[in-house]
């Protein structure tokens, strides 16, 4: 019994458990080096549980999760203002605990699961973890004041790892997985390469790539679960043409 009530509650204790590591880090920034990777592991802890100690279905329904934290922790790296990285911490963990909230429904107690709402949950937590990335790369690039091809590398690898996280999820098949995932990598590696050239800040780009990502899962996503009427397709390319007409229209070029 206190190991079923322990289990209900171990996503949201999960998440608490990480904030209270990142807050500490937060308040003394030297306390980054062990917080980080503890945090991640409470995340690794959390879902081996939620998943029965099952090995494959934890790396594979945890790679939006881990992402995410990975994202963010790096994101956090390059943010100033205590008031900032409060409000990152707060809807990190929050978007941590429910998503493992609705893993543990989805593991643990199917008849209260919500057909496609892993998926839903999957798709935000990719979008802004892709972002958290990217953002964090760009930063991390202009530290180093020079245009570095590995970081394009990294950021395809993990927009592709997210894309293939989520066509898991959504239970396609390998090859179908493999290509996507591997288109996935390489546009956004390209985009990312090439953002590095323009005079915008590392958030503009940042929304650029995850605009561009957001196209790309999206239509995946579709196409996968036969939606391939043109009017979708034409409304998820407009969208994103709209979404960065604003970034650039808004964007400070000087």
């Amino acid at each position: 019994m206190f190991k079923s009530n322990l289990l209900r509650f171990l996503p949201v204790l999960g998440a608490v458990i990480i904030l209270v590591i990142l807050e500490i880090s937060a308040f003394k920034p030297s306390n980054f080096i062990w917080a980080a990777p503890l945090s991640l592991i409470i995340l690794a802890g959390v879902l081996w549980k939620i998943s029965g100690a099952r090995l494959r279905f934890a790396i594979q329904f945890g790679i939006p999760p881990m992402g995410l934290l990975l994202g963010g922790l790096l994101f956090f790296l390059f943010m100033e203002g205590y008031v900032v990285k409060q409000f990152l911490l707060i809807v990190l963990t929050i978007v941590i605990g429910v998503f493992l909230e609705t893993l543990r429904l989805y593991s643990q107690e199917r008849p209260r699961y919500q057909t496609h709402s892993l998926e839903n949950m999957a798709s935000y937590v990719q979008i802004l973890a892709v972002f958290f990335w990217v953002v964090g790369l760009f930063s991390l690039a202009t530290f180093l004041q020079q245009q570095v091809w590995w970081l394009a590398i990294l950021a395809g690898v993990m927009a592709g790892l997210m894309m293939w996280g989520e066509m898991i999820i959504s239970e396609a098949n390998k090859a179908e997985v493999l290509a996507k995932a591997n288109l996935t990598t390489l546009l956004i590696a390209e985009l990312f390469f090439s953002l590095t050239f323009l005079p915008t800040s590392v958030y503009v780009n940042g929304l650029i790539t995850v605009v561009v990502y957001y196209l790309l899962s999206g239509i995946i996503r579709n196409w996968h679960l036969g939606i391939k009427e043109p009017s979708v397709i034409k409304r998820y390319i407009l969208i994103s043409l709209g979404g960065i007409a604003l970034v650039l229209l808004s964007a400070k070029w000087f």
